[in-house]
């Protein structure tokens, strides 16, 4: 696979990792089974192991599109912040906007920035 795609797909998958997450939030009905002590951190691996990936293959490129691999770290960045800050404030009656808006804006912008890369000739 060309590296140069592999911040879009890192992005997409990481959208589509928190998207999956959140309908089944929203869709399920509180258990107390051994499967939900165990998913929070391999979610936790999974955000923070996608994001690494993604910043990792966007600094190999940072001297094609300087400015936008600075914005994808950022976002990227800030999408691991918004995901940490779900796990600090976990109590039931904890309503999480901030996190929330960090994430859904982090990773959109991710997506996004991660566009002209994926675009972009080859460099000769």
């Amino acid at each position: 696979m060309n590296s140069k795609f592999t911040p879009l797909i890192a992005s997409i998958a990481l959208l589509a990792l928190l998207l999956g997450t959140f309908v089944y939030a929203l869709i399920s009905k509180p258990s107390t089974s051994i499967t939900l002590q165990w998913f929070p951190a391999i979610f936790y691996v999974a955000v923070l192991l996608i994001a690494a990936l993604s910043i990792a293959a966007m600094r190999r490129h940072r001297q094609h599109s300087r400015p936008v691999a600075i914005i994808h770290t950022i976002s990227m960045l800030s999408v691991i912040l918004g995901v940490t800050s779900f796990y600090i404030f976990n109590a039931p009656t904890t309503i999480n906007i901030f996190g929330f808006l960090t994430v859904a804006g982090g990773s959109i912008i991710a997506c996004l920035s991660a566009i002209p890369l994926a675009v972009s000739p080859e460099p000769q």
